[in-house]
């Protein structure tokens, strides 16, 4: 399964999500979507290993996320915000960056001492902004990154999965340390939350059939496709289709 196969699976499974939460379908096909940013996080930490010039790489990024903030809010915002509950590119756009200053501070002899408060600056920062998906979002693509063995990088996203998903976990965090931005998981837990950690553990099964090939070559088009569906749908909404499901 190449690179391209994966992208198409990540974006089918993310429009999914997108069109199930802009026009009410039933909550069960968010599920599906839950495989999408693991699928995601994957190809960005290939991307950083195979790219030859990162700074271009984080600049596609960082387009693609300004272009779609707006259009982003206005479907599933109630206001436009440019600080904080950012869309997901900014989430890979913010990874990418991490990585790209982490590897061009190894030749230095204070590396060894402040490498891992720099990632750990990045993880914070994706939190304290509320990018999509947060600190758990850019720690799952680091993991995939320095993880070299496709094993651990499955057993990555396990731990991912469980953190990500685990209402009992993060309510009980909160509530024993009054962690305020934990709080919203307080008592949530419910069958979706059990559908959606397998769901999202099932991205693993299309990892792990990933056989390091490019595929299909259409270096620009995924990058168009993020805000353009996001579009579509805003049209769909102002023209008051019943797409009801």
């Amino acid at each position: 399964m190449s690179s391209f196969t994966l992208k198409c699976l990540a974006y089918i499974f993310m429009i999914i999500d997108h069109c199930t939460i802009a026009f009410e379908w039933n909550s069960g096909f968010r599920c599906i979507g839950r495989m999408a940013f693991p699928i995601f996080a994957y190809l960005i930490s290939e991307g950083c290993r195979y790219t030859k010039d990162f700074k271009e790489y984080i600049l596609r990024l960082l387009i693609c996320a300004l272009m779609s903030e707006w259009i982003y809010d206005t479907v599933f915002k109630d206001e436009i915000n440019l600080f904080f509950d950012l869309n997901i590119m900014f989430t890979l756009a913010l990874s990418v960056l991490g990585i790209y200053i982490f590897e061009n501070l190894r030749k230095y002899d204070f590396f060894k001492i402040f490498g891992c408060f720099i990632i750990l600056l990045f993880i914070m920062l994706a939190q304290f902004f509320r990018f999509d998906y947060g600190f758990l979002g850019v720690g799952l693509i680091f993991a995939f990154y320095f993880l070299k063995d496709k094993k651990q990088q499955i057993f990555a996203l396990f731990v991912f999965t469980i953190l990500k998903y685990s209402s009992v976990i993060w309510g009980t965090i909160a509530k024993e340390f009054n962690i305020l931005f934990l709080r919203d998981f307080v008592g949530y837990v419910t069958t979706h939350n059990i559908y959606s950690v397998i769901f999202s553990f099932m991205s693993a099964v299309f990892i792990f059939f990933y056989n390091g090939k490019k595929g299909f070559s259409v270096k620009y088009l995924f990058y168009v496709l993020y805000p353009m569906h996001i579009f579509v749908i805003y049209l769909a909404i102002l023209g008051n289709f019943d797409y009801n499901l």
